[in-house]
């Protein structure tokens, strides 16, 4: 499941949230 806010996206990984924003996730993962 995910989710485009603005330039933010949210994705839910089964346990976890992972929040991007210009590239960067908040686990520390780039994309």
């Amino acid at each position: 499941m995910s989710r485009i806010v603005g330039r933010e996206l949210i994705v839910r990984d089964n346990k976890r949230f992972h929040h991007f924003k210009d590239g960067k996730c908040s686990c520390g993962d780039y994309w």
